[in-house]
């Protein structure tokens, strides 16, 4: 559901828009909330978890003008698409101070607002890819993907690990990255998504990651989570991802890596030979050869 709050201290101003907008075709199942006031909506965004989509703000407003209220926004819920809604033109150049998606003078809204929230959705469907939605109860927070290292499914929860700490939700790993792009996350084991670019190390039956991490790699997954660590998405390197296949291809046909379990690292990080000790270790107590464990970087 589209969340669009509307924010104008005259609270007569603030019902005929929602009317407007709820006259719209492609609108009128939109969820409207109303706020008199900055202070109301960064409270509902801050200490509410209310997932905006949308904000239509007034400027002229006491306490907090709606441009020092955008850029609020832009700093709380980055993927929120700002409209500004004024009844002064003398605003139009100090708009820019924030980012918005448009500038509508009230008396204008008829002709352009629609416009406008047709663009601000447009821009909020391109970015919200980018993140994963958690819900708890009425309760729901973004979390942008490139925070998340990995999801885990215990028993009827998914634990959230992110650079930040970790939440819960009842939402399954497979609905949360419903709306990503498949090259961001790869499902390595029936419990464990993990986000691609924060893969370290491939293991054998584990992946490891930047934090250290150890994910387990189930054997029919396996395949699967190979080919996703080769074609991961170019990282410090810097090179395509093309080149990048071919490069890590080639070396692990020479040093004969996938035949004797070598670790493939996806980063030149400061952890390499750490991981590799580990890899030894593994190696020698699952084998009596000789060969050594072989490792290689990208």
């Amino acid at each position: 559901m589209l969340n669009i709050a509307i924010c104008d201290d005259d609270a007569l101003h603030g019902r005929h828009t929602a009317a407007q907008i709820s006259a719209l075709d492609g609108f009128a199942a939109a969820k409207l909330s109303l706020f008199t006031s900055a202070d109301n909506l960064i409270y509902a965004i801050t200490e509410d978890n209310y997932a905006v989509d949308i904000a239509v703000l007034d400027i002229q407003m006491e306490s907090m003008d709606g441009i020092e209220l955008a850029k609020r926004i832009n700093e709380i819920a980055p993927e929120c698409q700002v409209i500004f809604l004024s009844g002064h033109i003398e605003y139009a150049s100090k708009v820019y101070d924030a980012e918005h998606v448009f500038f509508v003078l009230k008396s204008q809204s008829e002709t352009y607002l629609k416009g406008a929230l047709e663009k601000a959705m447009h821009r909020r469907e391109s970015a919200k890819a980018n993140y994963i939605v958690i819900t708890n109860g009425a309760n729901a927070q973004r979390i942008p993907w490139d925070r998340v290292q990995y999801l885990e499914r215990v028993l009827r929860r998914t634990k959230v690990v992110t650079a930040d700490g970790e939440c819960w939700t009842s939402a399954a790993p497979k609905e949360l990255v419903a709306g990503l792009d498949e090259t961001c996350y790869c499902r390595c084991h029936n419990s464990y998504y993990v986000n691609t670019a924060s893969l370290a190390a491939m293991l054998p039956g584990e992946f490891i990651l930047k934090s250290g991490a150890h994910i387990p790699i189930s054997r029919s997954l396996s395949r699967q989570a190979n080919a996703t660590f080769l074609f991961a998405r170019p990282r410090l390197d810097g090179c395509s991802g093309a080149a990048r296949y071919d490069r890590i291809r080639h070396k692990a046909i020479m040093k004969g890596a996938c035949r004797h379990g070598a670790i493939y690292t996806a980063v030149n990080d400061e952890r390499l030979h750490e991981i590799a000790a580990c890899a030894a270790m593994r190696s020698s107590a699952s084998s009596s050869s000789s060969f050594g464990t072989e490792w290689m970087t990208t």
